[in-house]
């Protein structure tokens, strides 16, 4: 939860001040199952980055030595078990993990 967060928070305090707006959830779903969810606005450049996010190794930072975080929650919460869902709703970019 720690990276999600700092990822969240990293991201939208380079925006103006109306835009930085980071949401945690955490709950249980429709189909009972347990999830994390953090969502903050994010201005994507292509679907692509979507798709490369938790890659290991890629960074939207553009900076050597980033790009580790998001590969790891993914590992982790896929080890237990779950489910490690990264998407674009509206301006914002959500990551749910359920368990």
């Amino acid at each position: 939860m720690g990276n999600l967060l700092n990822n969240a928070f990293e991201y939208v305090e380079k925006l103006d001040r109306e835009e930085r707006k980071v949401t945690l959830r955490i709950g249980e779903d429709e189909n009972e199952k347990s999830f994390i969810e953090t969502r903050n606005v994010f201005h994507i450049k292509s679907q692509e980055v979507l798709h490369l996010m938790s890659q290991k190794g890629y960074s939207t930072k553009g900076q050597a030595n980033r790009g580790y975080g998001l590969h790891h929650v993914k590992r982790i919460v896929e080890k237990y078990k779950g489910t490690f869902l990264l998407f674009q709703e509206d301006d914002c970019l959500v990551i749910r993990l359920l368990f």
